[in-house]
């Protein structure tokens, strides 16, 4: 996985290079265009011609667009704000950009406002593209970054021992520990075929708190959960594992996200980082819908070094 970094570019270019752009796309993971400052309609376009997202209906752009079954717009984490007021060890402020040493670690990490995930892992039609446009940056420079790590580089990674155990096993069809009531992780295997180029990916988040919400349950243990999730942890968590975009005003990045972790960076505050998004979940328009995370205290994970 490497950054595509493009500058200069015009939206025209975008859209006559399109074949070559979405064939980029699932080679390198990541294409980042510096500074298009696009209108919505040019957004919404750009995916299309990549082939990475729905197509509006008859109601229009305008109607479709503030549905939020297609983009997500004016997104400013305002939840993740409120949750670290009321959480645990944050003593309602955010975290600053100074790097952390976790636990076990030999090099510091970036400070994360949202620690590393695999986005929508639960639902049955997984996320395959999410692109974003960040049409206000006030934040300070470098802060706010969108990390990724590479999950198929992972299972490329897994002790050997693990991999023949880990190719059978399935994630168990139970409750969402850290989503609202009846909402169930779909029992996708636990090494997924990349669904362009049917490579094998890890398809696990990680932890190193042994709280309630572990990022699932096996369907049958095949081996131990906190070992293993402790495992992608230390992995996700290595910077020598991690690729870094640090935003400037006007960029579009857009990543695969069924191959990539990714995580945001921490050092911004309260709108200072606005930005419109657009997942695709390879056409199945229910699973663009993305319901609020239980009201809860954000738990911060072992060795942050957040207030308070």
């Amino acid at each position: 996985m490497k950054i595509q970094n493009f500058s200069y570019l015009r939206v025209e270019d975008i859209f006559d290079g399109a074949e070559e752009f979405r064939a980029l796309l699932f080679k390198e993971g990541v294409l980042a265009f510096r500074g298009l400052n696009l209108t919505v309609e040019d957004f919404a376009g750009i995916t299309q011609a990549l082939y990475i997202s729905e197509e509006p209906p008859e109601t229009g752009m305008d109607e479709y667009t503030l549905s939020g079954s297609f983009i997500r717009q004016n997104e400013n984490f305002a939840m993740r704000f409120n949750q670290m007021a009321n959480g645990v060890g944050t003593a309602g402020k955010p975290p600053g950009k100074e790097d952390v040493l976790y636990p076990g670690q030999e090099k510091a990490s970036r400070q994360t406002m949202i620690f590393w995930n695999m986005d929508h892992a639960y639902k049955q039609n997984l996320l395959r593209t999410n692109a974003i446009h960040m049409h206000t940056f006030t934040a300070p420079k470098n802060a706010g970054g969108l990390g990724f790590v590479d999950m198929s580089e992972a299972f490329k990674a897994l002790p050997s021992s693990w991999v023949d155990l880990l190719k059978k096993a399935h994630k168990k069809e139970t409750q969402v520990s850290y989503m609202p009531d009846g909402v169930i992780q779909y029992p996708h295997p636990v090494i997924g075929s990349h669904w362009y180029a049917s490579y094998p990916v890890l398809h696990s988040t990680g932890t190193n708190v042994g709280n309630p919400q572990l990022p699932f349950e096996f369907e049958e243990e095949c081996v131990d959960s906190m070992d293993f999730f402790k495992w992608v942890f230390d992995y996700v968590v290595n910077p020598d594992n991690q690729q870094w975009w640090d935003w400037e005003q006007g960029d579009l990045v857009i990543y695969d996200a069924y191959r990539l972790q990714t995580a945001w960076g921490a050092g911004f505050d309260l709108d200072e980082l606005v930005f419109d998004q657009i997942k695709y979940h390879g056409g199945n328009q229910y699973d663009v819908q993305t319901l609020p995370p239980r009201d809860q205290q954000y738990i911060v994970p072992e060795g942050h070094s957040y207030h308070g």
